[in-house]
């Protein structure tokens, strides 16, 4: 049977899922708001058909060193990490359903597939850099300002090897 692991914006999305198994975080849950139409819709997915389920620590742990090295550390929260650990625990073939693009990137980069629900999906993984916009040295990890001039940090897109195109702006999701 095919799974599925649902994040925020799958849940938020109005849309019906595909048939097989459901599966989402606890945290995810945490960041419904209580009340309305959808969490009533969440309610009874929750007693019909959605299995709440932690990941493992280990799991976890590969996401998070997998979001340092391609600069998604930053882009990702805690519960973005917990939904693709999951899929990872559930084992090969687990989809993530998603909309968010930081979490498609990891998705891709992991080899867990995944599925918009609404909005059209990456078409490619990109990795990050964190550059200072006063005096451009790039940093490995996010921070706010720079400790060298005290600018703002951007994240910006890494250049592809042997392309000259220019490296693209992003202003932290």
């Amino acid at each position: 049977m095919q799974r599925f692991v649902l994040d925020t914006s799958a849940l938020l999305s109005g849309r019906e899922f595909p048939d097989g198994a459901l599966y989402t975080t606890p945290s995810v849950l945490e960041e419904m708001r209580p009340g309305g139409r959808m969490r009533r819709k969440l309610d009874f997915y929750l007693e019909a058909k959605i299995k709440v389920q932690a990941p493992s620590p280990e799991s976890m742990a590969k996401v998070k060193e997998l979001a340092g090295k391609t600069g998604d550390a930053a882009r990702i929260s805690e519960t973005d990490a917990e939904v693709l650990a999951l899929a990872l625990d559930l084992g090969e073939g687990a989809t993530v359903l998603t909309d968010d693009y930081s979490i498609q990137n990891l998705a891709k980069s992991l080899g867990v597939p995944y599925v918009s629900m609404q909005m059209k999906g990456i078409k490619s993984v990109f990795h990050w850099d964190y550059v200072c916009s006063g005096c451009h040295r790039k940093y490995e990890a996010p921070r706010e300002t720079c400790p060298e001039c005290g600018s703002k940090i951007k994240t910006k897109r890494r250049k592809e090897e042997g392309k000259g195109a220019e490296t693209k702006g992003d202003e932290n999701k």
